[in-house]
């Protein structure tokens, strides 16, 4: 994948990334007292949101220092693609597992209903997973953000 698609590709991210943070939002005006698990994915989210818009700057074109292809490994622009590749699944799952929650709710609703938060709860285990999902996306992200960098 070359530098732009990189570009592309991770600010596309970006803007799913700012959904599900949106959508977590939601869920911890609605829930009096979040739990923990909503403000740590949260804050996971934001922070692969930042990641990503930095690896963007990395290989924006308009960037004086940017990376061209030949500045960047095959086998990091490999590694990228993989990174992004997964953090767009774990996004993804994220905002379904939203999608269920909210499932028949009112979207400009403040509050959630007896139902939802019922489903939330069903639900949390499975969102601590996606927490751990998105630690790691994270992780490889920063990882090949600092790679890129030296």
């Amino acid at each position: 994948m070359d530098p732009l698609s990189i570009a592309s590709a991770a600010a596309g991210l970006t803007v799913t990334a700012a959904g599900v943070i949106n959508g977590l939002y939601k869920v911890r005006e609605s829930l009096k007292g979040a739990p923990d698990t909503v403000n740590a994915i949260i804050t996971e989210c934001k922070t692969i949101k930042t990641a990503l818009a930095h690896l963007q700057w990395l290989v924006d074109s308009e960037n004086p220092i940017a990376l061209s292809s030949d500045r960047m490994p095959q086998l990091v622009q490999d590694s990228v693609v993989d990174a992004l590749t997964s953090c767009d699944d774990t996004l993804c799952i994220i905002a379904t597992e939203l999608a269920k929650v909210f499932k028949g709710e009112d979207s400009q609703g403040t509050t959630m209903g007896i139902k939802a938060r019922a489903r939330y709860v069903w639900k949390e285990s499975s969102l601590r997973e996606l927490l751990n999902l998105a630690m790691r996306q994270h992780v490889a992200i920063n990882t090949l953000v600092t790679l890129l960098q030296a």
